[in-house]
């Protein structure tokens, strides 16, 4: 079992309640297709503050340049490979990165020729 497949058979604890992330549905996301979400804790069980999601990302497909206005997002790569892009320029993504992304900063994620599976946690800024 490698490492991604150890977080998707894990459990979320929160207020002493325990979720099997494996019962927890993979989602299309709305806007690219081959990119899959599944959503393991969200801003209505954190006061808005947090929001985690394992990302799966088919081989050779690209969550597209977006922004999110109101979070900044940790990546934390978990399996497969792939590149970020940012206005900096390209991240390489292998397990063990992780990265942090500014508040409404534009940014793409590309997986390599085996896919790509990280974790997203979003981080709410009050201005």
């Amino acid at each position: 079992m490698d490492l991604f497949e150890m977080f998707d058979a894990g459990a979320v604890m929160l207020a002493g309640k325990r979720t099997e992330i494996s019962r927890l549905a993979w989602n299309p996301h709305k806007d690219f297709k081959g990119v899959f979400l599944k959503n393991v804790l969200s801003e209505d069980q954190t006061d808005g503050l947090l929001a985690c999601k394992l990302v799966r990302i088919e081989p050779n497909r690209e969550l597209g340049m977006h922004t999110h206005p109101d979070s900044m997002e940790l990546h934390e790569v978990i399996a497969g490979g792939g590149v970020c892009i940012t206005k900096h320029g390209e991240t390489s993504y292998i397990p063990g990165t992780i990265s942090l992304i500014a508040r409404n900063a534009p940014h793409a994620v590309r997986a390599g020729e085996n896919g790509l599976c990280f974790f997203a946690k979003f981080v709410t800024v009050r201005a």
